[in-house]
């Protein structure tokens, strides 16, 4: 009952004490930010073009436009702070999945916890999770695939590995720097050599955020492209 599940929280807490202070540190400086700069800090026509993106469902011309699906997805809130507590919770997330991933590849856990440290605590990661900009989303999903990728030291799922190729190709939806990072992920496979089965679904995954994207750009533009600059 609710003494055993107490019992169960006090026992993870006591094994993960470090991390859990350092994760709720970060909680309570991501809480202050929010309070000091609401709703959310606005990066110029960058901001702009994404919001831009959220409301008239075009894609940019000079930036690619992924970040206005995110926002896009938040609209029904209506408000920009949901928009910055979501980040906020990626860059936390991300502290989380490096500690987790780390003390799975037999680190301490002072460790693992300092390796999570300049995500939960770095002034400049706050502020990007506090801006209307694609950062944190694109920090958060190739974290997400790292840790897919990685979770598994032999027999990986075969579910795993098609993800992984999704969330990195949609990352690179955001930034463009997403896309070298998907080819290192995909020669990595290759690498590792996980067979022509998972390696052929990984790369159709990816694939599919990317000849989306271009062919939503078609539509608008005339051109197969991700944007023309």
């Amino acid at each position: 009952g609710d003494v055993s599940r107490l019992t169960v929280t006090r026992s993870f807490l006591g094994r993960h004490r470090l991390f859990a202070a350092a994760l709720g540190l970060g909680l309570v400086v991501r809480v202050i930010t929010m309070l000091g700069f609401p709703p959310a800090i606005w990066f110029g026509g960058d901001s702009a073009s994404y919001l831009s993106t959220a409301l008239y469902h075009a894609p940019g011309t000079s930036r690619l436009s992924g970040y206005g699906f995110v926002l896009f997805l938040l609209k029904p809130f209506h408000s920009f702070a949901v928009v910055t507590a979501v980040q906020h919770l990626m860059g936390l997330a991300v502290g989380v999945m490096i500690y987790a991933l780390l003390r799975r590849y037999g680190l301490p856990g002072w460790g693992a916890t300092l390796a999570a440290l300049p995500v939960l605590l770095d002034a400049y990661q706050i502020e990007l999770e506090h801006e209307i900009l694609p950062s944190a989303t694109f920090g958060f999903l190739v974290m997400a695939a790292i840790t897919l990728t990685l979770w598994w030291r032999r027999d990986r799922p075969l579910w795993a590995t098609v993800v992984a190729g999704f969330v990195l190709a949609a990352a690179a939806t955001l930034w463009p720097v997403g896309l070298p990072v998907l080819i290192v992920f995909l020669l990595y496979l290759a690498v590792r050599r996980v067979g022509w089965r998972a390696f052929g679904a990984a790369a159709a995954a990816g694939a599919v955020p990317l000849a989306g994207y271009v062919l939503w750009f078609h539509g608008h533009y005339g051109r197969y492209a991700l944007s023309n600059s």
